[in-house]
């Protein structure tokens, strides 16, 4: 009767809700097309990524859902494996929720092994960060990761490194853990000279970077910790070589959107 339907639905929604939006099922596909049986009512989000999976739990692909209804989700299939077709009735796991933007303040130390020997420093900078799909994304760094004075003997330097800006590739992403890898460039000024002036050199260039470190995410907030390292120049000057290649541990906290 309807009453016993009505119970029978009832109790078919609070399964549902019970599991969550972690586990479901492909419903259809059409093309990239994929929908899922987890909607809003499972509270699916925007931009939220799922793996999914065959009956013998061989992964097949990702999905990030674009459009939400009540009871189902609709997204787009990629990083499809070659040869596994999804399907309907395949399995999908929740990963995680892929953030566009990321602002935040990195904090940093580093280590030198220079001329008079190893000098030990640190600062804050700003991050800014752009996020595709896949795991790529693009990070801009506002301010000095080096900014000093120094003189030795007859040699006095002022150089700095700052304004980093380049592309990082997450792995194992969207996900609480994502290890992380990247490359950039950053600009660079130098003046080198002895304290009567007779002597003086300027650099000025932009020189590469890379980075490698992880990403911990815990709700809107994104954690790195990593080690960033800068191919600068070598400097033959007043009889010395110096090579402005440091290496920077940093960390940093930024929000997300």
């Amino acid at each position: 009767d309807e009453r016993g339907y009505l119970k029978h639905l009832l109790s078919e929604l609070e399964k549902a809700l019970k599991k969550g939006k972690k586990y479901g099922k492909i419903n259809r596909v059409e093309g990239n097309l994929v929908e899922i049986d987890k909607g809003a009512i499972h509270k699916v989000h925007d931009r939220d990524v799922y793996i999914v999976y065959d009956s013998s739990e061989r992964y097949k692909g990702k999905i990030e859902i674009g459009a939400i209804a009540d009871a189902i989700s609709i997204g787009r299939s990629y990083e499809v494996k070659k040869g596994r077709k999804i399907e309907p009735g395949d399995e999908v796991k929740y990963r995680g929720q892929r953030k566009i933007f990321e602002i935040g303040l990195l904090l940093f130390t580093k280590s030198e092994s220079l001329i008079m020997g190893e000098r030990y420093h640190g600062g804050f900078a700003f991050v800014y960060k752009y996020n595709l799909r896949g795991g790529l994304g693009f990070e801009v760094i506002v301010g000095f990761l080096i900014n000093d004075t120094y003189t030795f003997n007859e040699l006095e330097t002022d150089r700095r490194f700052c304004y980093p800006f380049g592309i990082r590739k997450y792995f194992n992403y969207p996900h609480w853990f994502s290890p992380y890898t990247g490359v950039g460039f950053s600009y660079f000024s130098g003046k080198y000279e002895t304290p009567n002036i007779v002597d003086k050199v300027y650099k000025t260039n932009v020189y590469p970077y890379m980075n490698i470190g992880i990403q911990l995410t815990a709700a809107s907030l994104h954690f790195d910790i990593g080690v960033m390292y800068f191919h600068g120049p070598v400097v033959k000057f007043a009889g010395e070589t110096l090579r402005e290649r440091p290496l920077i541990g940093y960390g940093s906290i930024s929000m997300t959107w």
